[in-house]
């Protein structure tokens, strides 16, 4: 029987994914107690990625808003920026690139990646955001804003694009 594989649910699947990738980030599945997980190895995604979140926050400062808050985090994910300027508390998703010579413009789209899901997501995350801010300011409009940024290989900025109300 060795080598033979058992047929395996959905359901089960699904379970075992969730569970694999809490434990990769060093969460407890179910309540148990874990040991000590290390962090997943970092490489050139994360530090664009920061970068990326540099750039923006930066961008956003020379507008005249307020940071309120970078990388909040949940279990469900992380909005990248919170931040506030008089009329509208800003929930900012922030999409960094790698510019190469040669790539077509729609390969290297970050908007490609701000699928309907992730907007719902980020949707969700705020509404978290909100319940555990309670003396945040208060300001009339709430709005989701998109942020692609293009960074050569040096961590340069090449290009940023800032979307206001994005979805």
């Amino acid at each position: 029987m060795e080598g033979r594989r058992r047929a395996v649910s959905v359901r089960t699947l699904h379970r075992i994914r969730t569970i694999r990738g809490l434990i990769r980030h060093g969460e407890r599945p179910y309540g148990r107690r874990m040991p000590n997980v290390p962090s997943p190895p970092t490489g050139h995604r994360p530090a664009l990625g920061l970068a990326g979140e540099r750039h923006a926050r930066d961008h956003l400062e020379r507008l005249g808003m307020t940071i309120l808050e970078q990388r909040f985090r949940t279990r469900h994910g992380e909005i990248d920026i919170v931040a506030h300027d008089r009329r509208a508390l800003v929930f900012c998703e922030v999409k960094a690139r790698r510019a190469r010579r040669g790539d077509a413009p729609d390969r290297t789209s970050p908007w490609i990646s701000l699928h309907a899901g992730k907007q719902a997501r980020v949707r969700r995350l705020a509404t978290a955001w909100l319940a555990e801010h309670p003396d945040r300011p208060r300001t009339p409009d709430l709005r989701f804003d998109a942020i692609g940024v293009w960074i050569d290989g040096d961590g340069r900025l090449v290009r940023l694009e800032h979307v206001e109300a994005a979805f």
